[in-house]
């Protein structure tokens, strides 16, 4: 789900619902209210998305998109990814993406694209991550150094919304290696 900050509000009823209604003509979202100390602060849902996440036994659970495609996640983590493993899957696989497309783009001819995702959380409880790595490995024929570089800056500065959402609580970095074959 792509949620981003909209506006910072006073409790001023007036002022939200201005604020909403302006807000509203220029997106499509569902109008989010979440308490940070003092302030309101509305999000605004960017996009159509739903989720449904069924118990399956222990803690094994089925996440279902709205579109019907599924994912089994596991608790713990016997026989599926758990869902903080599954936040560096998903910080991954957008990044590549991005990556990819970019690459493809701009004519490089690349055979293959990994990124190593490497996740530091804190020993507290809830143990978010305080630093999350993203190493990719390209590998293809003469890979041009300048674009992969920008690829990779881009993914992390613009099109990756995971990766994007993340850096505003956790320390995101980036870095690549270029392999030939």
């Amino acid at each position: 789900m792509a949620i981003s900050r909209c506006e910072s509000l006073k409790s001023n009823s007036y002022i939200q619902s201005a604020a909403t209604e302006k807000l509203s003509k220029t997106f499509s979202f569902f109008k989010i209210p979440h308490r940070i100390g003092s302030q309101n602060i509305f999000l605004a849902r960017l996009g159509n998305m739903k989720a449904s996440i069924q118990w399956q036994q222990d803690l094994l659970f089925k996440g279902t998109t709205d579109n019907g495609t599924s994912a089994i996640l596991d608790g713990n983590k016997s026989e599926a990814p758990s869902p903080m493993e599954m936040v560096l899957m998903a910080a991954g696989s957008c990044s590549s993406v991005d990556v990819v497309s970019i690459l493809k783009k701009s004519r490089q001819t690349i055979t293959d694209v990994t990124v190593e995702v490497a996740g530091e959380r804190v020993d507290t409880v809830p143990a978010v991550f305080k630093s999350i790595h993203l190493h990719f490995i390209i590998t293809g024929d003469h890979v041009s150094e300048k674009h992969v570089q920008r690829a990779v800056s881009l993914s992390a500065d613009k099109y990756c919304s995971v990766s994007i959402m993340l850096s505003g609580s956790v320390n995101v970095t980036h870095s690549y290696e270029i392999k030939q074959g």
